[in-house]
């Protein structure tokens, strides 16, 4: 199953990988991020959240083992299966 991360990237540059929202939160509220995990939860994760430099977007991430069952899965493929 993927693993849904959010990916920060802060005013100044600088970029940080998370696997939950309040972890987020938690550990960017000292350094000014200008949202709470409350409001986080309600954002519409179509696209990404902004806020005066601030960006989060939401992606996934997959494991090896997903990644080659998805491979193995188009290695069985043949002309056939399309028609």
């Amino acid at each position: 199953m993927p693993i849904t991360i959010y990916h920060l990237t802060t005013p100044s540059g600088d970029h940080s990988y998370y696997t939950s929202r309040a972890g987020l939160v938690l550990d960017n509220a000292e350094e000014g991020l200008p949202v709470g995990a409350f409001t986080l939860d309600r954002h519409d994760w179509d696209k990404p959240w902004e806020k005066n430099g601030w960006i989060i977007r939401k992606g996934v991430a997959h494991t090896t083992q997903e990644v080659r069952e998805y491979h193995e899965g188009l290695n069985s493929l043949n002309p056939d299966d399309f028609k």
